[in-house]
């Protein structure tokens, strides 16, 4: 098993505790700055970190293995939450209860992060959905073409599909996917020419920090749920200004007490993620305003988690205690 490493754990619990906060943004003082800010890097940055801890596969039966392995690991637990989220939307007389498995299956089989295209949304869960299909492309076109040519085709296809997200989302966000190969692609160059990087990092990191702030300045919105990309070609570039200021400063903090505690909930991005997608606060906390409104509702997703973490560790407990007490045959 290939060994963490703790400062990308940090890049994905900032990450990941970002999501959280975008999404309850509601009507907060300086909304509109910390907005910008995270929504700069906080989706992009998972494929490019993706892409840094991802292999290489040279065989298509590893890749077949990977696909396989991944579907369980993602898609059946999206399943999942998708049917929870649309009881709850029934239970809050969001859905009629007769649409019930209609809105389940629009939602899966477009994968549409908003309602606004006409269709059930599958919410936050588009993420999984693209990054699932993400995964399996960037393997196939890897495999074909090796690392650094493939950055061609993810770069050109990630141009054409913005190039007609104003009128046409595509089923499963598929959109999306040449953009998130992208993102990782680079997070695989990053990996590839780590060494060099980190010999001129200080330099980068002012260039990618002038770049940030001046994204910033201009108030340039990027979202890649909703395919917003003012400007595309100079979006890439914030993207990758912003996610790289992240990986610097998490580098930084890497082995202090912030640090690792920022580690552990990257470990725990995938629970946190179903858990937020769940908790439906947007509808039953409306009656807080501002900032406490988000962090009641960052507070509550931890505690959840919290929860979570210590049930599956007593499953865990009983399962192990059970298989030793078993009788032997």
């Amino acid at each position: 098993m290939m060994k963490r490493i703790q400062w990308v754990d940090i890049v994905k619990g900032i990450a990941i505790l970002s999501m959280i906060m975008g999404h309850s943004l509601t009507g907060a003082p300086g909304e509109t700055l910390l907005s910008l800010l995270i929504y700069s890097f906080h989706m992009p940055i998972f494929f490019i970190m993706s892409g840094f801890t991802t292999k290489i596969l040279d065989s298509k039966k590893e890749i077949l293995e990977k696909v396989i392995r991944l579907s369980k690991k993602i898609l059946i637990p999206t399943i999942i939450i998708v049917v929870v989220c649309t009881v709850e939307r029934i239970a809050f007389n969001i859905y009629d209860k007769d649409v019930f498995f209609k809105a389940i299956g629009s939602a899966l089989f477009y994968a549409q992060p908003t309602p606004l295209r006409g269709h059930y949304t599958v919410d936050a869960m588009w993420f999984l959905i693209v990054f699932f299909w993400s995964k399996g492309f960037f393997y196939a076109v890897t495999y074909l073409m090796g690392l650094d040519y493939a950055g061609v085709v993810f770069g050109v296809l990630a141009y054409i599909c913005n190039s007609f997200s104003n009128t046409i989302w595509l089923i499963q966000s598929w959109d999306l996917v040449p953009l998130g190969c992208l993102f990782m692609w680079i997070g695989g160059e990053f990996k590839k020419n780590y060494p060099v990087i980190k010999e001129k990092q200080v330099s980068i990191f002012l260039i990618a920090f002038v770049i940030w702030m001046y994204g910033f300045q201009n108030q340039v919105r990027v979202d890649m749920a909703t395919r917003l990309f003012p400007n595309f070609v100079f979006c890439l570039i914030f993207i990758v200004s912003a996610s790289f200021c992240i990986i610097y400063f998490s580098e930084g903090i890497s082995g202090t007490k912030l640090g690792d505690c920022l580690a552990f909930f990257g470990r725990e991005t995938l629970p946190l993620l179903y858990i937020n997608a769940i908790d439906f606060f947007w509808i039953w906390g409306t009656k807080i305003d501002g900032y406490a409104y988000t962090l009641t509702r960052v507070a509550l997703d931890i505690m959840m988690l919290f929860v979570w973490i210590l049930i599956t560790k007593l499953f865990t407990k009983l399962t192990f205690r059970s298989k030793v007490l078993a009788p032997k045959s």
